[in-house]
């Protein structure tokens, strides 16, 4: 029995069959406003990126430039977070290398390999980093953390650090006993180090061995790795340079050891062009926790991976050996791209997104396939937008989650990230805000919302006072109504149908929340008690019309289209009348006239409003004026970022017309709405932290924002004949939004 490695069926030599160089570190800016410092992946292949030809087979740029372009704007180095020019390098991230030992200086430029100060040195039993007798070690840290400072080449996860711990002599034969290979698996974990990168094994294949020969030969490593494993460690394994159809019993450990397949990666090694080598093992019975990743051609003079060298300067190795730390090092990438995600998470993630198609859907060969780090390194399964306190709780839509609001709130919005989560992991992913929030862009169609007030058409009657009216204007509103016995009930549809409906029913005010100025189906029902007429009037959006009521009166009406009723208790005299009015309505479209959905809506949105109202003739008759004062409240619940606190407003309507003849008469109007009390407010994921937990920026909008609004009118009516008639108007409004402006209008009616 062989001693080199541990006392068991055969001699256990170190997997290597060779490779080089040097590095260096990223610059990032400072200071609260951050500089995206590359525009493209393509901005990272370098020539020394390109030096290490198994970055470009592993798409290792599309890593760089995605952690870097999704976290450049972020707070970097807060709550665990990278900053914006190093995430997806493995910046924070401790790679422990079980080797011959690491020469970390590159002698030509002076970089080094940041090593961690947990180091052991097992062959000599002493605290510390040490040299590298072999070489090695060496060529294997380089190709996961040779720093990036233009020249010879990088690591794949060149801004990692490096637990060095050596196991194994000169000659490149592991002396570590089992006791000591246990031993480090403890000191990695205790030293925080998630990864270890194992580029040495046995000769002997996994199925070549049971499960009572592996736990009698190797009873500590076997303990050891299941601790780190059960701690969220993974060990990454060389599957071996025999070429055989399995692995080494090292790299196949889960296949006859419980709890350890959740750690545990073995690699195989491919050429350049992604094919197996003929020196790799291939995975067999590993298949579930093996990849595929680049380890040099069989020739490793001229076809293996460039790396640091014992000697401070670079050479060419091929093996397995070299494979696995693209895979350590890829695995330290991800994770300080993704600080939420665990290490094993990132392990699974790269099994789940490496390349299956074509030759590498051969499982027995490849494993899940060949390493792909820009699948790795974008969302999985699609994103979505989160609404809890933990990627764990709820999320939404991406795709109709939509906010629109006013400018002095959406712009300064429309500058954050937002942070979104993948559905296969919820791995965090940045991109502008102003992808879902918008800045409202009102038209400014004073004209024909106007012309819309004043459309109310000429009665076509039908019988005596006491049969039945009908009125009608195709495309603007229509109305009818039947009189009998003391009672009154009338319908009415279109744009401001409401006005006709209430002259149907000839009340002498339209209560608020029934005046919504959209297009809708109302019914109204009237009888008189003496003197006092008790009315009910409802209304609700007209579904069905032909006319898109967004395209005519774009936002004319704050609370938006909503299904209303309106109780009036009117009492009338002989020169003037007054009453009461209670109002309640729901279902609203667009609640607070924000057109917001998805996560950003508001639902169950319902308002109330208790008024009074008083008209008078004045003049003989020639004047009549009229008033109208109403108290609503609003509420609404919230589906996830957008929440509504009560809402208390005031509308104040007033108005006269004076009629100079019997054909001509002038009209003025006024009305306001004044916010009392309430506060929108709406919140954007923003930060993430290693747990999970989510960070959000808030972002508050007084009531006054939403329903703050005055309207100004003057028209003037004058009846041609019997059948036609003209009126035209002016109107000015001042609009929450930040709108103001002015509008004219002319209407002409000939009826047939």
């Amino acid at each position: 029995m062989s001693q080199r490695l541990f006392i068991f069926l055969l001699p256990f030599v170190l997997v290597a069959c060779a490779g080089g160089g040097g590095g260096g570190g990223s610059s990032s800016s400072s200071g609260s406003t951050r500089t995206l410092l590359y525009t493209s992946a393509s901005a990272f292949e370098t020539s020394e990126y390109s030096a290490q030809s198994g970055l470009t087979l592993v798409k290792a740029s599309s890593m760089y430039y995605n952690g870097h372009y999704r976290w450049y704007a972020q707070n970097g180095g807060t709550a665990g977070n990278p900053s914006e020019s190093t995430a997806g390098t493995g910046v924070n991230i401790i790679v422990a290398v079980a080797d011959t030992g690491i020469n970390s200086a590159e002698a030509s430029t002076g970089s080094q390999i940041s090593i961690n100060s947990n180091s052991y040195d097992y062959v000599q039993n002493i605290s510390g980093s040490t040299s590298d007798p072999n070489g090695h070690g060496t060529h294997v840290a380089g190709l996961i953390a040779a720093p990036m400072n233009s020249s010879g080449m990088h690591g794949i996860a060149y801004n990692a650090s490096i637990l060095n711990l050596r196991i194994g002599d000169s000659t490149g034969a592991i002396t570590a006993t089992d006791a000591q290979i246990g031993a480090s698996a403890t000191r990695a974990y205790n030293a925080g180090a998630y990864i270890i990168n194992n580029s040495w094994g046995s000769t002997t294949t996994i199925t070549s061995v049971t499960a009572s020969q592996l736990n009698a030969a190797i009873p500590n490593s076997i303990a050891g790795y299941q601790s780190y494993v059960a701690n969220g460690g993974v060990a990454v394994w060389a599957a071996g340079n025999s070429g055989f159809t399995q692995v080494s019993y090292q790299a196949g450990l889960p296949y006859r050891i419980s709890g350890l397949q959740a750690g545990w990666l073995a690699v195989a090694a491919t050429d350049s062009s992604g094919t197996i080598t003929n020196y790799s093992n291939r995975c067999g019975v590993s298949a579930a926790w093996c990849l595929a990743a680049p380890g040099g051609g069989d020739n490793s003079a001229t076809n293996g991976l460039y790396s640091m060298y014992n000697n401070g300067s670079y050479t060419k190795m091929s093996g397995t050996s070299m494979a696995a730390p693209l895979v350590s090092g890829a695995i330290a990438g991800l994770k300080s791209m993704f600080p939420n995600l665990s290490y094993q998470d990132i392990a699974a993630r790269l099994l789940t997104t490496a390349n299956k198609t074509g030759i590498w859907a051969d499982s027995t060969i490849y494993g899940q396939g060949l390493m792909d780090l820009e699948a790795a390194s974008n969302p999985v399964g699609g994103l979505s937008l989160p609404t809890g306190s933990h990627t764990s709780g709820s999320s939404g839509s991406v795709s109709i989650s939509k906010i629109t609001l006013p400018s002095s709130v959406a712009s300064s919005m429309r500058n954050s990230k937002i942070l979104l989560v993948d559905s296969y992991q919820k791995a965090p992913f940045w991109v502008s805000a102003s992808n879902f929030v918008q800045e409202s862009k009102i038209q400014s169609d004073f004209a024909v919302r106007h012309m819309a007030t004043m459309s109310e058409p000429m009665p076509v009657n039908t019988g005596d006072e006491e049969g039945i009216k009908f009125n009608h204007l195709q495309g603007l509103h229509s109305s009818v109504g039947l009189n009998q016995f003391g009672h009154s009930f009338a319908f009415s549809s279109g744009i401001r149908s409401d006005q006709s409906l209430s002259k149907q029913l000839n009340l002498h005010y339209l209560p608020h929340l029934n005046d919504s100025a959209t297009n809708t189906n109302g019914f109204g029902y009237a009888t008189n008690f003496g003197k006092t007429k008790i009315a009910m009037m409802g209304s609700m959006p007209n579904t069905q019309s032909g006319y898109n009521a967004n395209e005519l009166t774009q936002n004319r009406s704050m609370m938006g289209s909503r299904t209303s009723y309106s109780f009036v208790s009117q009492r009338e005299h002989e020169n003037f009348a007054y009453g009461l009015t209670y109002s309640l309505a729901n279902s609203f479209t667009q609640p607070l006239g924000l057109n917001a959905s998805g996560v950003f809506g508001l639902s169950n949105a319902q308002a109330s409003s208790l008024g009074s109202f008083y008209s008078h003739s004045l003049f003989n008759g020639t004047t009549k004026f009229r008033t109208g004062v109403e108290m609503a409240s609003f509420n609404a619940s919230s589906t996830g970022l957008t929440s509504f606190d009560s809402g208390k407003y005031a509308v104040f309507k007033v108005g006269a017309d004076h009629f100079l003849s019997k054909q001509t008469t002038l009209s003025i109007g006024f009305k306001q709405e004044q916010a009392m009390s309430g506060q929108l407010n709406t919140k954007l994921s923003s930060t993430i932290d290693s747990s999970g937990n989510i960070g959000y920026q808030n972002y508050s909008s007084g009531f006054s924002n939403f329903i703050n609004s005055s309207q100004v009118n003057f028209d003037v009516h004058h009846r041609l004949n019997a059948v036609s008639r003209i009126k035209g108007g002016l109107m000015y409004e001042q609009r929450p939004y930040g709108l103001n402006g002015a509008g004219a209008a002319f209407f002409y009616e000939h009826r047939l």
